[in-house]
């Protein structure tokens, strides 16, 4: 649900984003990260000019 609130974000002028996970102590099977690092691909694919256009 996250991740496709994120993309309802395209085509608006996003100047800025932040991503912030647990300790890693906290996340034992690395979930939070591999999480993190979904949402800063889809952030970073808004950020990116669209190559249709």
């Amino acid at each position: 649900e996250g991740l496709d609130l994120i993309r309802l974000f395209r085509g608006m002028n996003i100047v800025g984003a932040d991503v912030n996970t647990v300790s890693p102590n906290h996340d034992v099977k690395g979930m939070t990260a591999f999480l993190a690092a979904a949402v800063t691909c889809e952030i970073l694919l808004l950020l990116c000019p669209d190559p249709a256009a």
